[in-house]
């Protein structure tokens, strides 16, 4: 009877063990969401944690501001029938672990044909490469939270990520929304100067910024706050 209780109570434990490995992984990751220098991956599709592409700050930020703008694939236009705006929207677009995806051919035409579409700029080698990055991850709807690393914040550390993939699309030079540009540590710093550029981010009575997306983290805009406290340093 003693060898019958042991061997029952070894059973007990390795189904305990077994069924504690078969839980789905969380999707909810903390880093620098704000990284975009995402190169591809050769596809890997077992990525470490730490070098997850994050949806909702790399991935959504980047189409909005280059694809969904007022007239083209936002929630109203629906251009060609597409809402670029949501996860489901863009993923429409999108085959998991192909090179071939819709979304990689219209970025990457050249001519009158590409998207975003002439004057706007083409997206840089460095954004193409994060969504690349993101469809051999699995194009996954990954949402990341910030670990709000406000220590030494510089332009190019700090400032320019969160630029680059919020605000770019539409403050460039061959698209001037609003007239003002913002493609340069300079250019940012006059928009924080005259007082514009915060009360936008913060939304406190000017046009709320970034236009069509989310309002940045209390993390991101304190971020804005503390370089002009220290002298816009580079």
């Amino acid at each position: 009877m003693r060898k019958l209780a042991i061997f029952a109570f070894l059973i007990t434990i390795s189904l305990a063990l077994y069924t504690s490995c078969k839980h789905e992984p969380t999707q909810i990751y903390t880093g620098n969401p704000a990284d975009t220098t995402g190169n591809n991956n050769g596809g890997n599709n077992n990525t470490p944690k730490s070098d997850s592409v994050c949806f909702n700050t790399q991935v959504l930020p980047l189409i909005i501001n280059n694809c969904a703008m007022s007239g083209c694939h936002d929630k109203i236009t629906r251009e060609e029938g597409l809402d670029l705006t949501t996860y489901s929207g863009i993923r429409s677009i999108v085959t998991p672990y192909s090179m071939n995806s819709e979304l990689l051919k219209e970025i990457q035409r050249t001519g009158s044909k590409r998207m975003p579409p002439p004057p706007m700029a083409a997206l840089d080698t460095a954004a193409i490469n994060l969504l690349k990055k993101w469809i051999n991850q699995g194009a996954t709807n990954k949402i990341c939270i910030d670990d709000c690393d406000t220590s030494s914040v510089k332009y190019s550390t700090h400032i320019a990520p969160l630029i680059n993939t919020y605000c770019k699309g539409c403050h460039q030079t061959s698209s001037q929304g609003g007239g003002i540009v913002l493609e340069n540590a300079s250019q940012v710093q006059s928009q924080i100067v005259n007082g514009k550029f915060l009360c936008s981010i913060k939304w406190t009575g000017c046009s709320n910024m970034p236009k069509g997306g989310s309002k940045f983290s209390n993390c991101n805009i304190r971020k804005f706050e503390i370089w002009q406290n220290a002298g816009f340093p580079q």
